[in-house]
């Protein structure tokens, strides 16, 4: 009893050790799920937190192309723009927004039926 009274609080190499090896169990099991490949081989899903973010970028970029191709179609007696360059005026301001942020691939437009969608691979159901 009067040894566990004298026992100042403090950690034992031992304890310490388990704790790191816990803690680096845990990180080799997490670290590959967040910041390398997705954990199913083949899947549609992007394997990394930047590669969900563009393509976040991308279906935001993809809404503000339909929304413009809606005021343009106001503007002009129900047409379609003949290219996705005709909407500069409504708001599609760059180069850059006219193409993929992850793939830089331009975003492919049908001007018959005023469809814009990404051809970049996994990004088909914007």
């Amino acid at each position: 009893m009067n040894r566990l009274m004298n026992r100042r609080g403090s950690w034992t190499l031992i304890e310490i050790v388990v704790v790191m090896l816990i803690l680096l169990g845990l990180a080799a099991w997490l670290l590959p799920r967040y910041a390398g490949r997705s954990p199913q081989p083949g899947a549609n899903a992007p394997a990394t937190p930047v590669e969900r973010a563009s393509g976040v970028e991308c279906e935001n970029q993809l809404r503000q192309i339909r929304q413009a191709m809606q005021l343009y179609q106001v503007d002009h007696e129900e047409k379609f723009p003949a290219s996705l360059s005709e909407l500069a005026s409504y708001g599609i301001t760059s180069e850059a927004m006219l193409s993929c942020p992850l793939g830089r691939e331009p975003y492919r437009y049908d001007a018959s039926s005023g469809q814009a969608q990404c051809a970049h691979p996994g990004h088909e159901r914007f």
